[in-house]
């Protein structure tokens, strides 16, 4: 598998959009205007894109379609790479989801990038008539009909539960033979499945720590020894926590990181109750009680000293493409944005 060399190339750094809610007093509108007006503050700023969640049925995002949302912030950006961190490949027909993808990518001016991933709650499946038990067969599935389809035209598939005759994708996307992308990957097994899909893989923090980045980095580089592929040849991302400020700053950066992944730990073990699509938040689970230095440790959550520490590391460690959630768990918008302005500065972005 080729790759393009990235490491002569300062980390890439972009903006995590999810449209997240803590409670039923924030509306939609307010929602969609904030993740709109981000995505256009991280242009101002000089962030490298905007990456942007699917997620259903819950407030732990409102983006059930990241591609008609990157549509639209296609429409108010010029400059700002725009992706999906990810679309939930197994909840999708794949032929269907490469014409939009195409289309994305035309109305983004080539600007889309496609992080796909497997999906981990049953509650986002069940109502779709699909099983998550089912869902490394779909992704599996899925990918190679991508694959296909994205290699030119008249391809036909004779394999798996998509068959088709001969089709081209309309439009053909702006970028050939298709966008980049990227795998969601928690495990090494699906570093195995990015490098041979030639798909650049990518990994979420969230409050796991320091020692949970450099662990799967070190599994990303011993799946890229099996295959002969030097790891710093490939673009590597990480999505991580980021908050601002002082130390009160970054204990209500950790605690709003822990009410986002008690969220998480529900729809992954199936353990959520929900009501008028507010998962229930009594009740405590050991997301609660992870200690705030250890999600320090793997995040941007401090001071402008932190903040630099971190991107050196994350750099060094040969993060190529860095993701960065700054609006999560409640934390307000003055301090959202006020921590995108001191990162990017600190950064030497814009």
């Amino acid at each position: 598998m080729d790759y393009t060399v990235h490491t002569e190339l300062p980390m890439r750094i972009w903006t995590f959009l999810i449209g997240q809610r803590t409670d039923d007093r924030t509306g939609f509108e307010e929602i969609y205007r904030n993740l709109l007006e981000d995505a256009e503050l991280a242009e101002r700023l000089g962030y490298h894109g905007v990456l942007l969640a699917e997620h259903h049925f819950t407030n732990y995002c409102a983006i059930p379609n990241p591609l008609m949302l990157a549509a639209a912030i296609g429409q108010r950006t010029s400059r700002v790479r725009i992706g999906t961190a990810v679309i939930v490949l197994p909840l999708h027909n794949p032929v269907r989801l490469a014409e939009d993808i195409a289309q994305a990518d035309q109305l983004t001016g080539g600007r889309l990038e496609v992080g796909l991933g497997r999906g981990y709650a049953p509650y986002e499946f069940t109502p779709l008539g699909l099983r998550l038990e089912d869902s490394a067969a779909a992704m599996a599935d899925g990918l190679a009909v991508l694959s296909k389809l994205w290699a030119g035209p008249d391809v036909a598939n004779e394999d798996g539960r998509w068959p088709f005759p001969a089709i081209t994708v309309t439009p053909r996307p702006v970028q050939r033979p298709r966008p980049p992308a990227w795998l969601a990957c928690g495990s090494a097994a699906s570093f195995g499945i990015a490098l041979d899909r030639g798909l650049y893989p990518f990994i979420a923090v969230g409050v796991r720590g320091r020692g949970f980045v450099e662990e799967f980095r070190r599994a990303f580089e011993a799946e890229c020894a099996r295959r002969s592929v030097t790891p710093d040849s490939v673009r590597f991302g990480a999505q991580l926590l980021a908050h601002h400020g002082d130390a009160a700053e970054v204990e209500r950066g950790a605690q709003a990181g822990r009410l986002m992944y008690r969220i998480t730990g529900r729809l992954m073990a199936g353990t959520q109750r929900v009501r008028a699509g507010l998962v229930d938040m009594s009740g405590t689970e050991p997301s609660a009680d992870v200690p705030t230095e250890q999600i320090v440790s793997g995040s941007l959550l401090g001071d402008d000293e932190h903040v630099g520490r971190q991107l050196a590391w994350l750099e060094g460690l040969g993060v190529t493409d860095l993701s960065l959630n700054f609006r999560y768990g409640g934390l307000d918008t003055a301090s959202v944005r006020r921590s995108m302005e001191r990162v990017a500065e600190v950064a030497g972005l814009g």
